[in-house]
């Protein structure tokens, strides 16, 4: 982190004197006070986690996997909000919020499949069930505010670096949804199903700094490089339930919490077209990782113990990329 401040603040050094031969306009003659940007992103999550859930005569044949490696690219939107300080100051405002990602599995043989519990015993609807089924749901809200201090006013110049120093917080939400069904119950006419859910909530919070180097070879196209890093606090919380007999008798049901430091990496090239000096069409990619959060599947525990599954981990990774787009209109 210190050596990323440092070379932020030495790039934005050097190239203020080189910024200060506006080409196409000076200090005094820039215009605009405040942005609204809205773009429209589509982003896929990456993350592995594989945890057996299933097996049959011995072998796994269904893990957490098989539903998260359906996460696709799902759409979403983003708003922001720049008000400028002066020429080579502004602070900004955005949002992002991203439909869910959604993902199911599930795997049938008549009266032989099993959860993989330490001991047989532990859980009668989970040995030798008909059908196993697994749901698997992710939200992902992010909202930052952020400063900008830029070596020269944005598109005047042929280059300008622009330092940024702001607060972030990201809402990440999972749901695990595992159930196990039986059709032959004695006394039960249509079968028996049990569960084993998993919800987990970790809502960050935390400071980051960032460098955006920005190219303007034309009056109407940029592009802009852009990496910020940051260091969040993550409270994080877990609720598990596990119940057998058709969810008549509850194994487990508890709730845990913790907090823990997480590391942010947030990457993002931008094409813009501006056909008018007010107007910008903007088109990118953008690279998101995350360390040491909580996700659903580790929270899985196959013991059988007093205190199985009374856990919180949360030391888990995940990467979101992806394409976005949008316009801004400057006034």
């Amino acid at each position: 982190m210190k050596r990323f401040l440092f070379f932020a603040v030495a790039i934005f050094s050097s190239t203020s004197a080189f910024g200060a031969s506006c080409y196409r306009c000076s200090d005094d003659r820039w215009p605009h006070h405040i942005a609204f940007t809205a773009d429209v992103v589509y982003l896929r999550r990456v993350t592995q986690h594989d945890r057996s859930v299933a097996v049959e005569d011995g072998s796994t044949v269904l893990t957490t996997n098989d539903a998260s490696n359906k996460f696709d690219f799902t759409p979403g939107y983003r708003g922001i909000v720049q008000i400028a300080l002066g020429p080579k100051n502004r602070i900004e405002g955005s949002y992002l919020h991203l439909q869910a990602w959604h993902g199911t599995a599930s795997v049938s043989a008549d009266g032989n499949i099993d959860f993989p519990f330490d001991s047989d015993g532990y859980a009668v609807d989970f040995l030798d069930a008909d059908r196993a089924k697994e749901k698997y749901s992710s939200t992902y809200i992010d909202a930052q505010v952020n400063y900008w201090r830029h070596s020269v006013p944005p598109k005047v110049d042929y280059f300008s670096v622009s330092a940024i120093f702001g607060a972030r917080q990201i809402y990440l939400r999972e749901k695990y949804l595992l159930s196990y069904f039986t059709e032959s119950v004695p006394h039960v006419s249509n079968g028996e199903t049990s569960d084993y859910n998993i919800y987990v909530r970790n809502r960050l919070v935390g400071g980051q700094i960032g460098v955006d180097f920005e190219m303007n070879p034309t009056d109407w196209f940029s592009w802009d490089l852009m990496g910020k890093v940051g260091c969040l606090v993550d409270m994080a919380r877990q609720t598990s339930f596990l119940g057998d007999l058709g969810d008549s008798i509850t194994l487990r049901d508890f709730t845990k919490q913790r907090e823990n430091n997480c590391a942010l990496v947030d990457l993002a090239a931008t094409l813009t077209w501006t056909p008018i000096s007010i107007f910008y069409v903007h088109v990118g990619y953008q690279f998101l990782y995350l360390s040491s959060v909580a996700l659903a599947p580790p929270q899985i525990d196959k013991g059988v113990g007093s205190g199985s599954g009374d856990h919180l981990f949360s030391k888990s990774q995940i990467m979101i990329h992806g394409l976005f787009g949008g316009i801004t209109i400057d006034f």
